[in-house]
């Protein structure tokens, strides 16, 4: 098994629509917590990009860590 590392940098310039997505993304997949993307003090813009980005599943063959 080979281990391959994306990195990127993401301009967030408007941190409530960003919140915004995260929850509606959340409430999609059926989070109970969704509610929580959109206060900063329970989750990071780290948290929100991780359920923006990350489509859920990973292609075939492969493991999104």
């Amino acid at each position: 098994m080979e281990c391959i590392t994306v990195t990127f940098e993401l301009d967030v310039f408007d941190e409530s629509a960003f919140r915004q997505a995260a929850y509606e993304q959340a409430r999609r997949q059926g989070c109970t917590d969704a509610q929580d993307y959109l206060d900063k003090d329970k989750m990071s813009l780290n948290d929100c990009a991780r359920i923006n980005i990350d489509p859920g599943s990973s292609p075939a063959g492969s493991q999104i860590l």
